[in-house]
């Protein structure tokens, strides 16, 4: 004004020389106020997807902008707007699980039967914050277990064995019960020298997937025989054995063969001549065996009877010397000789069974009866187990 510039707010005087219309200088008083453009700054944010008006501008991106608002006074009004868009963050689930594993996303279980979906997580503004991408599997691989039992009572060979193994891993390791994990190195794989009992088989791949079977090897029927107390006999005489066994149809061996009249029975009758161990094993279909013994005691009572006098009377009644025995026990009587006082020899017979008394001296000699005295005799018996023994003794001839 007047050739003046003023950009501050106050009062000021100027003076006009000569301004009036009389040509007198003209004084201004000036009251100045300066007005100055408004500015301001805001924030807004927006979630992926959606748009914000600002004073008519649609925006979409993140960014700042400014605007020019006219004031009525002249003056503008500047606003700049910081804005933000919420994008979300992207992951994935991806992994392998075992049988029976679970995982927990934004309170939602997934397994087996629910293995895929999404996860959204808010932010605090309602947008979408994280979202996550599950995708599961499941390592499921089956095991083919068996096992055989020992064959016989007592044995510890029994058998386990991991036939095969269905899945995709590069390897598999097992333990038994508490043992450590071993590489598999083939299939089949066999344990062997298990005693009865129950025993825990794992297989585990290297995700530490592990399939677990319980087996288990049972005790096999003990085999038994018994052949009972040992036993006493005369000699001659024969003997019942009787072998109890639990099998039924059992392969039966016994021993000493010879002295046995029926060597795959279970009751044979011997006939021993000295005492004896007899033995017996019994098999069954498995080749498992039971074994017993018995001793059967042989009495050699030698049960024969030598008279010491005979009447040859012709009255029936011990009219021959006879020499009795029992025929169980003597085989034969080898020699038969009767001598008088003097030496001389008046009765012979050999080789004859006992009991015969076409083989007894009727007490004659030459045809002529003999006289009465006492005459020695001597006599060899054959024993039926082979043994020879000699008797001698005095015969008393009454008439």
């Amino acid at each position: 004004m007047n050739n003046n510039t003023y950009t501050i707010t106050g009062s000021y005087t100027d003076t006009i020389f000569g301004g009036s219309a009389n040509g007198c200088d003209s004084i201004l008083l000036i009251d100045l106020e300066v007005l100055t453009n408004s500015s301001s700054n805001t924030e807004a944010s927006i979630c992926a997807g959606e748009s914000f008006d600002f004073n008519g501008m649609i925006l979409t991106q993140p960014g700042t902008y400014i605007d020019t608002i006219p004031g009525q006074n002249g003056c503008d009004s500047v606003i700049t707007l910081s804005l933000s868009v919420s994008i979300p963050i992207i992951e994935s689930v991806v992994d392998t699980l075992c049988p029976g594993e679970t995982i927990l996303v934004n309170n939602t279980i997934y397994d087996e039967q629910n293995p895929f979906g999404m996860e959204t997580i808010l932010n605090q503004n309602g947008c979408d914050s994280v979202i996550i991408n599950i995708n599961l599997t499941f390592e499921n691989f089956q095991v083919a277990i068996s096992f055989e039992n020992p064959p016989c009572y007592g044995d510890e060979s029994g058998q386990i064995s991991i036939e095969s193994i269905d899945g995709n891993a590069a390897y598999y390791e097992y333990a038994i019960d508490n043992a450590s994990f071993e590489v598999i190195p083939r299939i089949p794989l066999i344990i062997n020298s298990l005693a009865p009992g129950i025993y825990e088989i794992t297989v585990r791949d290297p995700n530490g997937c592990s399939y677990s079977e319980k087996v288990t090897i049972s005790q096999q029927q003990e085999v038994a025989v018994k052949l009972g107390p040992d036993q006493t006999i005369d000699l001659g005489d024969s003997i019942q054995i009787k072998a109890v066994t639990n099998l039924t149809n059992p392969i039966i061996f016994w021993e000493p063969v010879g002295e046995i009249n029926c060597g795959d029975c279970l009751d044979p009758w011997v006939r021993p001549y000295v005492t004896t161990d007899y033995f017996i094993e019994v098999y069954d279909s498995l080749g498992c065996y039971a074994s017993d013994d018995i001793r059967i005691y042989v009495n050699r009572t030698e049960r024969l009877f030598i008279p010491n006098a005979f009447s040859p009377d012709g009255d029936g009644y011990n009219d021959k010397f006879i020499i009795f025995a029992s025929p169980a026990e003597v085989r034969i009587i080898k020699e038969f000789q009767i001598f008088d006082r003097w030496g001389e020899r008046v009765f012979y017979e050999k080789n004859f069974h006992p009991n015969d008394p076409a083989f007894g001296w009727d007490g004659d000699y030459r045809n002529k009866p003999a006289t009465e005295e006492v005459y020695v005799y001597n006599i060899i018996v054959e024993f039926i187990d082979g043994t020879e023994k000699t008797y001698r003794g005095g015969i008393t001839l009454i008439r």
